[in-house]
């Protein structure tokens, strides 16, 4: 095995450690520490769907790295689902809600246009996955409940599927990478910011 092929490989088991370990902070913050301040429904009902479509993609593709990822990823966010349940019925409604739609459409790309539509329509997701969460954070006084570990690995994890999606050329990695790295940097800037009232989200009114 060369280097660059060694390189590919650490870079895959990191991105698996990366992707399951942010999700640890926020599950535990909701089961341990019963908070859902600042947590988006949106967020916890994209990632149930999103990282079951992972699956299905990864392998249709055969990119046998996003299979660790995804079912440890997928696992968390039901944990979640299930601590938002008894934590707070309506919140995890809308995550219900948001699942159900989210499978709805990667199943119809699927369908329609195969393994490469589903990795394109992964792409996009992904990137709207984070969104709904940046979003909850810049329109909530207080994050009290947003776990800053789970984003700071959550960029790191995004910075690497964006490279590994360059490196092998699977531009679903690359674009979906790219996007998440700029939502968990939005999300890291409103907890640097700290509880703060009447201010602007920098997403504009794409979510309100």
């Amino acid at each position: 095995m060369d280097f660059s092929s060694s390189l590919l490989v650490v870079a895959v088991g990191s991105a698996n450690v990366l992707g399951v370990g942010m999700l640890v902070p926020q599950t535990g913050r909701i089961l341990r520490n019963r908070r859902l301040d600042g947590v988006s429904a949106d967020w916890i009902g994209m990632g149930v769907a999103v990282n079951s479509g992972w699956l299905l993609y990864a392998w249709g593709a055969e990119v046998w790295g996003l299979i660790g990822v995804s079912l440890g990823a997928l696992a968390l966010y039901l944990a979640m689902a299930a601590g938002a349940r008894r934590l707070d019925r309506l919140l995890f409604a809308r995550a219900r809600t948001t699942a159900l739609v989210v499978l709805n459409v990667l199943g119809w790309a699927a369908a329609i246009g195969g393994v490469d539509a589903l990795g394109l329509a992964l792409a996009g997701l992904f990137t709207v996955q984070f969104a709904p969460a940046a979003w909850t954070a810049w329109t909530s006084d207080t994050v009290g409940g947003i776990s800053p570990g789970t984003w700071l690995l959550g960029l790191a994890e995004a910075v690497i599927w964006a490279g590994y999606g360059l490196a092998i050329g699977d531009q679903a990695l690359t674009l979906g990478g790219s996007g998440a790295t700029a939502m968990s940097a939005l999300i890291l800037l409103r907890l640097w910011r700290g509880p703060t009232q009447h201010h602007r989200s920098p997403l504009g009114s794409a979510f309100s």
